[in-house]
């Protein structure tokens, strides 16, 4: 399972792809992982916000991890301002937990009549 630390440095994608605050990711470091681009991840940012999250396409080759502007507010950072960074693969085992979870609760949803369909 890799474990990495780094900082890097927020960006913002442009407003026609979202506007999103993100922190790139090189795609030889997407290599390194063993399920590639397919990984879910743990991101700790400055030892303060933690968040589970997945990997986004740049467009360039890399890929890029979404942070939401409330995380941003909470560590008092804007575009341009480096973050201490911890990524961690979650173990493919608790990605399954999860998702049977989910799919316990849609049935269970949907077998009441709740459907989530608009």
């Amino acid at each position: 399972m890799i474990h990495l630390k780094f900082n890097q440095i927020v960006e913002q994608l442009e407003k026609r792809r979202g506007g999103y605050y993100y922190l790139k990711i090189s795609a030889e470091t997407v290599d390194s992982f063993e399920k590639k681009k397919a990984t879910r991840l743990i991101c700790n940012l400055n030892q303060q916000v933690e968040l589970r999250c997945g990997l986004n396409h740049l467009g360039d080759g890399n890929f890029f991890i979404i942070i939401a502007g409330r995380h941003m507010k909470s560590l008092a950072k804007k575009v341009g301002d480096s973050l201490e960074v911890e990524i961690r693969e979650i173990p493919i085992h608790l990605v399954w937990k999860y998702l049977k979870s989910c799919k316990y609760f849609w049935s269970k949803m949907t077998m009441r009549g709740r459907s989530m369909k608009a």
